[in-house]
């Protein structure tokens, strides 16, 4: 559900390099989260 919402073009032409941030940070609170 939030990895989706990282790989949607929510922000449109800026979606590059901080797409990829952005899943970043999903990825590392989900993981704090299923602890």
């Amino acid at each position: 559900m939030l990895s989706e919402l990282g790989r949607r073009p929510v922000i449109g032409g800026n979606e590059g390099s901080f797409g990829d941030e952005f899943e970043k940070e999903i990825g590392m609170l989900l993981r704090d989260q299923r602890r």
